[in-house]
């Protein structure tokens, strides 16, 4: 079965990043993979979650246990990708959502976010 990291090219700085990780097993709870369409991010998460949970404890997935085959076909329970919406028909991609909310709106958001963090103060 061909691996993934075959297939991320000119990416060596976050490959090795990723390798060191790895190598770390001191995983952080996200990462996010950040950069310009067609640089291989999705394929780079998929890899790197293919290592960490693959069977054979290598940095190279073997692409076939359970595990890889699960994360292969968006199956695997404890993996989340999450995408930005698209923008809407106005919107560009310099908007702040903060600035289209109500002064109620606004006083609302700050509220639920110290009631659920005492240490967050909005100003």
């Amino acid at each position: 079965m061909n691996v993934l990291w075959d297939y991320i090219v000119n990416q060596e700085t976050v490959r090795n990043n990723l390798n060191k990780i790895f190598l770390s097993k001191a995983y952080p709870p996200a990462i996010l993979f950040k950069g310009e369409a067609g640089v291989g991010k999705e394929a780079a998460a998929f890899a790197f979650a293919q290592s960490i949970n693959c069977k054979v404890d290598s940095f190279t997935p073997c692409g076939t246990c359970p595990s890889c085959r699960s994360i292969a076909s968006l199956e695997f329970p404890y993996i989340n990708f999450i995408y930005p919406l698209p923008l809407g028909k106005n919107e560009t991609s310099g908007d702040d959502p903060f600035q289209k909310l109500s002064p109620d709106s606004m006083d609302e958001l700050k509220s639920s976010l110290e009631k659920k963090n005492p240490i967050h103060i909005s100003k």
